[in-house]
């Protein structure tokens, strides 16, 4: 997320600029929106008791891992997990059947493979063999079914239930297979069982008698240790681990919500790696590199944009929808919000990955003067100004957007709202213009399936319908030939930019730090997890430290 300090620099650089410009009748500027990933508030788990696992023996090895991250752990039950941390912390103990690998495909993690039917229906996954449960019992279909069962309990609250809801049939044919019937989308069944690990295959002597994770007992590279909720958490190698066994001889994840503190935390030495550095503090490291500390930024497939009110005036208009597109820079705004280190665009599948979908930006450059001939065209030749419900989150980006409408001739009036004042007059469509964010994309339909009428997210994109999209949306889903969906969320983005539904204008990166001293480590863009098929911490070695 933005910290809101690293801002106040630009935003009065920008304003100031405006000022001028406007003046000599200036060049206008860009627009944005987030819908939050990992849409829950953190939960304050003060007085908790440590969660801890059975005491065994270490194995003597390549040293402790020290990470520090940004939020609190909120779980480690990885079927409702939905925390940025969590996503972090709990692929270390748990797996599902497939995973998103670094090059943006799936593959076989607990499932060495699988075959789907003609129609995409009906999917057979075969199991790896041999593969053990940090108990040491195997692991074997028998597993998968009580997993599924759990997440399809609504008593559970798992993350994915509504998902898997699609799901008609499913039932061990052996103890190394697994057929699973879809009553439909299939074209984004993947996506969702390999969503982070919230599908994750459990052992049953996880699960306590009222249904929660007691013992956490998963089949990953890392064995849980303990759980200090608000402070730390820890894992140790699994020797008996089924595909590279880890170096580390353990993890500690330690809660540093503080940037200054954490970024510290780095320089120092107490620890190895961080999550989330403040973009300005990254453009220093960037300006000036250390030997002692490595920065990457991974452009993921994420989005920022601006929505519209289709349902009222004067959003309901084409033209002035394409007056607005043109009046945002987004350029601008990057460097005004993200120091310039975002990705400004059209979409949020990010270039070099399978998603990325190539169709060109009508609105990658501003043109003040198309947005004051389309506005005039609307029947506002002399502009317009509409009321703004802020989220709080989003204060200072819409202080930007402020400036940026301005020099087209549209005012924002905007009235920051609290967060449940924001979503109940969000759900009634009581809003003219929307900031929100989107991550955690792992299939177009993420994206895209909010503008179908009849998602229940549409109101986060103003109600827009339009009976093609939605009959693309229901063949993109079905279409287990990713290839063949791709053509289908093609034209979808071609009729969405011909409508101006909504306006994307650019991804924020993953900024990640750790020190020279960590080798082996190559993180992976198309996630947040620090495991994944052919790379992670279990091939992570500490050298100098």
């Amino acid at each position: 997320m933005i910290d809101n300090n690293r801002r106040s620099f630009w935003v009065v650089l920008v304003l100031t600029i405006v000022l001028i410009l406007s003046m000599a009748c200036a060049v206008p500027s860009p627009e944005v929106t987030r819908e939050a990933a990992g849409e829950s508030a953190d939960v304050t788990q003060e007085g908790e008791e440590v969660v801890s696992a059975t005491p065994e023996s270490q194995v003597a090895g390549g040293g402790t891992f020290v990470g520090g991250l940004f939020g609190t752990i909120v779980t480690i039950d990885p079927h409702t997990a939905i925390e940025f941390s969590d996503a972090i912390v709990n692929p270390l103990i748990w797996e599902g059947l497939v995973a998103m690998g670094a090059d943006g495909e799936w593959k076989g993690k607990l499932a060495e493979s699988w075959d789907v039917s003609d129609d995409g229906l009906t999917w057979t996954f075969h199991l790896r063999e041999g593969v053990q449960f940090h108990n040491g019992r195997e692991m074997t279909a028998d597993d998968v079914i009580f997993s599924l069962d759990r997440i399809l309990d609504e008593n559970t609250g798992a993350t994915m239930r509504a998902h898997f809801s699609k799901i008609e049939s499913y039932e061990a044919l052996g103890p190394y297979t697994v057929k699973l019937v879809l009553k439909n989308g299939a074209g984004t069944f993947l996506s969702q069982l390999g969503l982070g690990v919230r599908a994750a295959v459990i052992a049953k002597e996880s699960v306590g008698p009222d249904g929660g994770i007691t013992e956490p007992v998963g089949t990953g590279p890392f064995k849980f240790v303990e759980w200090k909720p608000g402070d730390e958490w820890r894992a140790k190698r699994f020797d008996d681990y089924w595909d590279e066994v880890a170096k580390l001889d353990e993890v500690v994840f330690k809660i540093l919500g503080d940037d200054t503190v954490r970024l510290t935390a780095l320089q120092t030495g107490e620890v190895d790696w961080i999550s989330r550095i403040p973009y300005d503090q990254a453009v220093k490291l960037q300006e000036n590199p250390s030997d002692d500390i490595v920065l990457e930024l991974l452009y993921e497939n994420r989005t920022l944009r601006l929505n519209f009110n289709h349902t009222r005036p004067p959003f309901d208009n084409l033209q002035v929808r394409k007056a607005v597109a043109y009046a945002v820079d987004k350029a601008e705004f990057n460097e005004a919000v993200w120091f310039g280190v975002g990705n400004p665009h059209n979409q949020p599948f990010a270039e070099g990955s399978f998603l990325h979908l190539g169709v060109d930006d009508p609105y990658r450059h501003r043109d003040i003067e198309q947005a004051k001939a389309m506005l005039a065209e609307a029947g506002y030749p002399d502009g317009f100004e509409f009321d703004v419900n802020g989220h709080p989150f989003y204060r200072d980006d819409w202080e930007i957007l402020q400036a940026q409408l301005a020099q087209a001739g549209i005012t924002a009036n905007v009235e920051i709202l609290d967060s449940a004042q924001w979503a109940k007059r969000g759900r009634e469509l009581d809003w003219d213009l929307l900031v929100a964010s989107q991550s955690g994309i792992y299939h177009w339909d993420r994206t895209f399936g909010y503008f179908e009428q009849a998602s229940t997210a549409s109101w986060l994109v103003g109600g827009y319908q339009n009976d093609t999209v939605s009959e693309l949306l229901a063949e993109g889903r079905n279409q287990a030939d990713l290839t063949k969906a791709k053509e289908a969320y093609g034209e979808i983005l071609e009729i969405l930019q011909g409508d101006v539904a909504s306006l994307f204008i650019a991804g924020e990166p993953n900024v990640q730090a750790w020190r020279s001293w960590v080798k082996g480590y190559d993180p992976n863009p198309s996630n947040t997890s620090l495991v994944w098929p052919g790379g992670g911490l279990n091939y992570v070695t500490l050298e100098g430290k």
